[in-house]
């Protein structure tokens, strides 16, 4: 065969193959996806942003949002990561997702800078932002008195900040108690364990400086007349001295810690066992250990039912976790959040576990879809009721730290919100799910307008209240 004979055999093969992908294509043979390998690979890096500003007062909050696009034609493959460093102020942090809440509480001129990569190794040049964080004088930038809409029952409980607004929740919402749980303010790995402990000790849940006990801790405790306080952590969490001084206040203090989140989650399932006795109801809830907003969401759940959350890595389930399930003998798993948030590997490797426990998944398709979703899980198995609603951010963890233990007294929900406006899924969903409630739910937002913002409350009030 000649050379041009060799030339048009070949595009009459080109011709079948590209006629046969077609057909393949139109009658769901292939998925597009796979012709889409065609495309250019991705080579943009993503784009970040800050909504950081140049002062704050007390605290600064800062949110990071990364998006990824590319030129037309051009595979998409999505942020990956988004990393930040505060020159002065700790290391680097890298954070999954595209979504990352910056906070620093010292007092100090400070240069964040921040950057985000791809799923195809794209990173981003490094932005700079300078910003100052003045002492409070006791007003405080996102804090302030109580606000409340006389005739309505909704509320905003805050502070000056995140630990001033712990006691201000613990004020709204505790006459008394006997015991108190206690957790840095800094991290939320210990705290969000703490949930199903502080409903078995009927205790709120305050947060402290790692190193230093916080302002105004010591006289709440005092003004609830507990005479117990339970550390969530380590030393390196919550510090000796911290332990020390409210041991020298005549006080009897607990503390449960591991050697990491998963095995310090795993303790605090068994004081739970412990205190319920034959009672304990031998089920657990799992939430991925690395990010907040699952176990958050649970929070008021874990609470009222005294059911522990459990945490575990998302990919493998932790030591730790299979032995407390396993050593507990829990019967029952509740995961909470999608497969990219705890594995199906996670949940074959529970199944597989010697008590052979029942395992169900609430999930959405984002956080707030997903808090949305254990609420509804919550009605339809009588684990909350209808009488009360707590609202928080869902891109910071401190404010619903405190909530949610506030919102599981009340025997209610925690709805999770992006800040500016309350999130599509609760406004579609809430008025049919309280509409019939009598009376209407009492609702607590927890943290400042710049948290939660007064639009959020505003649309509350219209979609519950008026």
């Amino acid at each position: 065969m000649g050379q041009i004979g060799k030339k048009k055999a070949c595009m009459d093969w080109r011709m079948r193959i590209s006629t046969l992908l077609c057909l393949m294509l139109a009658f769901g043979i292939i998925p597009s996806t796979v012709l889409a390998a065609e495309a250019e690979p991705d080579t943009t890096p993503p784009v970040s942003s800050s909504d950081a500003k140049a002062s704050y007062t007390g605290e600064a909050v800062i949110t990071i949002t990364a998006t990824d696009t590319g030129p037309a034609g051009s595979v998409v493959s999505g942020v990956k990561q988004v990393s930040y460093t505060v020159l002065g102020s700790g290391a680097q942090v890298t954070t999954t997702g595209r979504t990352t809440i910056v906070t620093v509480l010292t007092p100090g001129n400070y240069t964040l800078e921040f950057w985000a990569e791809d799923h195809a190794g794209n990173k981003e040049a490094r932005n700079t932002v300078n910003f100052t964080v003045t002492p409070d004088d006791g007003a405080g930038g996102g804090g302030g008195e109580e606000e409340k809409d006389e005739g309505n029952s909704i509320t905003r409980v805050n502070g000056a900040d995140r630990f001033a607004t712990a006691i201000d929740v613990s004020k709204k919402n505790f006459k008394s108690a006997d015991a108190v749980i206690l957790a840095t303010g800094m991290n939320y790995a210990d705290a969000l364990s703490a949930s199903a402990l502080a409903g078995s000790l009927k205790a709120p849940l305050l947060l402290t400086r790692s190193d230093i006990l916080s302002a105004g801790v010591r006289d709440e405790v005092k003004r609830l007349g507990a005479s117990e306080v339970w550390i969530m952590g380590s030393d390196a969490a919550v510090s000796k001295a911290v332990k020390d001084e409210l041991s020298g206040a005549g006080l009897s203090v607990e503390r449960i810690a591991g050697a990491d989140r998963y095995e310090t989650s795993a303790k605090i399932t068994q004081v739970v066992a412990a205190l319920a006795g034959p009672s304990f109801a031998k089920k657990a809830f799992l939430a991925r250990g690395d990010n907040f907003a699952d176990g958050l969401a649970v929070s008021p759940l874990a609470y009222r039912n005294k059911i522990p959350v459990i945490l575990t890595r998302p990919t493998s389930l932790s030591w730790a976790a299979a032995d407390i399930i396993k050593d507990m003998k829990i019967a029952d798993v509740t995961i909470l959040g999608s497969s990219a948030a705890v594995s199906v590997d996670v949940e074959n490797a529970v199944k597989a576990l010697g008590t052979n426990p029942k395992v169900r998944r609430v999930q959405g398709a984002t956080r707030y879809e997903t808090a949305q979703k254990i609420a509804e899980y919550a009605f339809a198995n009588s684990l909350a009721t209808r009488s009360f609603i707590g609202v928080a951010t869902g891109l910071n963890f401190p404010d619903a730290l405190a909530g949610g233990a506030a919102a599981g007294k009340h025997g209610g929900i925690l709805a999770l919100t992006t800040p500016d406006i309350l999130s599509a899924n609760w406004t579609s969903y809430l008025p049919g799910a309280y509409g019939s409630a009598k009376p209407k739910p009492d609702i607590q937002i927890y943290g400042g307008n710049n948290v939660v913002s007064d639009n959020v409350m505003e649309k509350l009030r219209d979609l519950l209240l008026d």
